[in-house]
């Protein structure tokens, strides 16, 4: 576990730094744009979702999974490419149903977020490649430095008038960033393209099939309930929401190296060793109880405060979401921490049930709550406030129910895939 977390040292160090700036930068897009606006960004996000739901096949896993070779490189570039007409094909459907819905803003800023993300698959196979390697202050050094400087030109857009658009530099430019870090870290890996393999496309799309079901169903937990709170109670209690989330889940994102990165590795190594299992899980569950510990009693006792330092008296309406979900500061990183755990023992589909049985829990929980009339802003809050805890509970059980060792799909994979999504609960 030492060489582990050695390893890990340097990453955690170069992630946080970065946090620490794209943390400053949010608070200064927080003062310069309105809740509104953040509502709105949710929004076009929410709906870039519905696409990556139908077409996220995750296959960089597929890379982690099985031994490198130049033909597994040639056919994931390959059909990563056709992965990207289909998303191009499910834009044009979700356009045709839900056009008329939205106002053009909120479309304008989807198109530029969806033609970003057709790059995303590229740049996430870049990093797993970093990452079978064992290179994780490379592939820190990737992201943090993308998301770093994309944050600094993005308060910037902000201050010269660009409203939305400010919001999407902050998202798309890390993408092109590092895309081109990726590129040039892994420069001395050619790509040999080979005509297509019928064979080999098949075994490539079973394998990511085993983990569609996990991100799909993630996907559908973080996409759809916020057009649901938009849809009931406004694109303001959307903006207050986007914001209180960031806030609660500080910690997260802090601690996301170790929780996540590390602790999958981790975690399926010694996936039959209760005792390694057990030290492992305790060690990351005391860094994060100690970091919660700080935060928590701010965000619980101090929301009105907190919140004029930071976003200012346009955000006040965000007080009593703070409040109420301020211990999920120790549920979400302990809901990753388990995650881990499933991931390193190869359960992923009692992971993807985790998420299913969130998103089926907040849906009507959000409609039983604006029906009994509580204030939208603590309704929004008690809504994920519950699911999350409800999804720790079930991924727990998961977790501390089943013999070691014992997957819950046949045919698992050697090699467990390097989550590089950071802070994703």
């Amino acid at each position: 576990m030492r060489e582990l977390f050695g390893q890990g040292a340097r990453a955690f160090l170069l992630s946080n730094g970065s946090f620490a700036i794209n943390f400053a930068g949010n608070l200064a897009l927080v003062r310069i744009l309105t809740p509104q606006i953040f509502g709105t960004y949710a929004l076009a996000v929410a709906l870039v979702g519905i696409v990556e739901i139908f077409t996220t096949f995750a296959l960089q896993t597929v890379y982690l999974q099985r031994r490198a070779s130049e033909r597994l490189l040639a056919a994931i570039v390959q059909a990563m490419i056709g992965i990207a007409g289909l998303k191009c094909l499910v834009v044009l459907l979700v356009l045709l149903v839900l056009q008329r819905h939205y106002d053009a803003e909120v479309w304008t800023i989807f198109g530029f977020i969806f033609a970003a993300k057709l790059l995303v698959p590229f740049n996430a196979l870049l990093v797993a490649m970093l990452e079978k390697q064992f290179r994780f202050t490379a592939s820190s050094f990737v992201t943090s430095l993308s998301n770093s400087a994309s944050v600094v030109v993005a308060v910037g857009t902000g201050l010269l008038g660009g409203g939305i658009l400010s919001l999407a530099v902050r998202d798309v430019l890390p993408i092109l960033i590092m895309l081109g870090l990726g590129l040039w870290l892994n420069r001395s890996v050619k790509i040999r393209w080979r005509a297509f393999n019928l064979r080999q496309s098949r075994t490539l799309v079973r394998s990511a099939l085993d983990m569609y079901a996990v991100r799909a169903s993630e996907l559908g937990f973080s996409k759809l309930p916020p057009l649901v709170v938009e849809r009931l109670f406004g694109v303001e209690i959307l903006g207050f929401l986007h914001q209180a989330l960031y806030l609660v889940n500080s910690v997260n994102r802090v601690t996301v190296v170790l929780n996540q990165q590390i602790a999958v590795v981790y975690f399926n190594r010694y996936r039959k060793n209760r005792a390694k299992t057990a030290e492992g899980f305790r060690i990351l569950l005391a860094i994060s109880a100690g970091l919660g510990t700080l935060a928590a009693p701010i965000l619980l006792f101090f929301p009105e405060t907190l919140i004029r330092i930071l976003w200012g008296e346009a955000w006040l309406g965000a007080r009593d979401m703070l409040r109420i979900m301020a211990l999920l500061v120790f549920v979400i990183p302990l809901f990753t921490i388990l995650k881990s755990q499933l991931y390193g023992r190869r359960r992923t589909l009692w992971l993807a049930g985790t998420y299913i049985f969130g998103a089926l829990s907040i849906l009507p929980l959000l409609l039983a709550l604006r029906q009994a009339g509580l204030a939208p802003g603590v309704a929004v809050a008690v809504a994920y406030f519950s699911t999350f805890s409800i999804m720790a509970l079930t991924a727990g059980w998961g977790v501390f129910t089943k013999g070691f060792g014992s997957p819950s799909t046949g045919g698992a994979p050697q090699d467990l895939p390097l989550m590089s999504e950071e802070g994703a609960p």
